[in-house]
This record gives C-alpha cells, structure tokens and sequence, in this order.
C-alpha cells in the first residue's frame, strides 16, 4: 500500500536532486525507495512545465469534477426511477393547458421583420384555428 511522505520531505528530495545528487544517491540517504523518488521527480518536472504532462493541481481539479458528474449522474439515475415508479402509481392527469387557439405566440426579435405577423397586424386578421 502507499505510504503518504510529508511535503516537507518530499521538496528536501527534490532539492537535492536539483542540486546534482542522482535518484540513487537520494534513496540512499532518505528512507523513500529510489522509485517513489524518481516518481516525485517526475512529477516535480511536469509540475513545473520542464517535462509534458498534466500539472498537479489541474488534476485535483479534474478528478474532483470527474466526482462530482458521478454524484450528479447517480441523482439523476434515482430521479429517473423515482419518475418511473411515480407513473406506475399515479395516473396521469388530463390536460389542464388551455387550446393553443386564440393564444398569442411569442416571436423571436431578429430585426427582420415576420411577414405573415405583419400582415395580420396591418389587417388585422386573426390567426386560423385548426383543431
């Protein structure tokens, strides 16, 4: 299992690496074996954008927001069974909407002007209903 080192530890292992001791030399003389030190190592190029790869921080990022669409996926999955058992005991209501004959549509603002709209408001003609 791995074991968690402080970050102290780990900036003192990284210090000295920069200083010119090899991985080698490091794990000898600090109880982290030489593969966790070359893991942090690694780690410290990419952080610090000598090396490709994905930062650290942009990964705790990342993986807090993979967390967070699992929670709201696994919601809407009880949401969804929740509707599904809801309509196996509840009927469903008839339409309480009132006809859409007579009711004004509201038209999208583009700046051109609807024709058809505007020849109803110029003659005043009401819109066909067909039910």
């Amino acid at each position: 299992m791995p074991r968690d080192y402080a970050p102290e530890l780990r900036r003192r292992v990284i210090d000295l690496i920069e200083g010119g001791n090899t991985v080698a030399e490091v794990a000898a003389m600090v109880e982290p074996t030489d593969q966790t030190i070359y893991n942090w190592w690694k780690r410290h190029l990419v952080d610090t954008g000598r090396r490709v790869g994905t930062p650290t921080i942009e990964n705790s990022e990342l993986l807090a927001a993979r967390r967070r669409i699992a929670d709201l996926e696994k919601e809407l999955a009880a949401t969804r069974r929740a509707n599904e058992l809801l309509k196996e005991v509840v009927p469903p209501k008839e339409s309480s909407r009132p006809s859409q004959c007579g009711r004004r549509r509201s038209r999208r603002r583009t700046g051109m002007s609807d024709r058809r709209g505007l020849a109803r408001r110029l003659l005043h003609v009401a819109p066909a209903c067909s039910v």
